[in-house]
């Protein structure tokens, strides 16, 4: 993501891999990979604060791009086992940065995706804890 002239806009772009658990069956394997264009607001602290708030920067993501579903399919008798195919998504991320140093922060976000396949959407949502590095350049 890059800063735009605006305080706190950012914009760029996200790539996610997510294997999906399929309950029903564990021959069934599901796994997405997607790349969205986004656009995102970061609430930045006044300096105002101490402690603990002054180091907590909330965001927003929104997107949209495309997810490659694959799907392998190991049961006995079926006639395709590997397919794929490619779908419209649109995804945001919500989430909150806590400052430990001047570059690193712990990232918490959780991220709702919304996949456009033409016999209807289907939705997904996930939760990180991450390790997050910012420097300007």
């Amino acid at each position: 993501d890059a800063r735009l002239p605006v305080r706190g806009l950012t914009a760029g772009a996200a790539a996610l891999w997510s294997p999906l658990d399929y309950k029903t069956s564990s021959e069934v394997e599901y796994n997405l990979l997607s790349v969205v264009g986004r656009i995102g607001y970061r609430l930045l602290g006044s300096g105002d604060s101490k402690g603990l708030l002054a180091r907590l920067s909330p965001f927003a993501y929104l997107g949209a791009g495309a997810v490659y579903i694959r799907i392998k399919d190991s049961r006995p008798g079926t006639s395709s086992p590997s397919s794929g195919g490619m779908a419209p998504c649109i995804a945001a991320e919500l989430g909150a940065d806590l400052a430990i140093s001047q570059s690193w922060s712990i990232r918490l976000s959780c991220r709702p995706d919304l996949i456009l396949q033409s016999g209807g959407p289907f939705a997904t949502v996930g939760a990180g804890l991450s390790l997050a590095w910012e420097n300007d350049l």
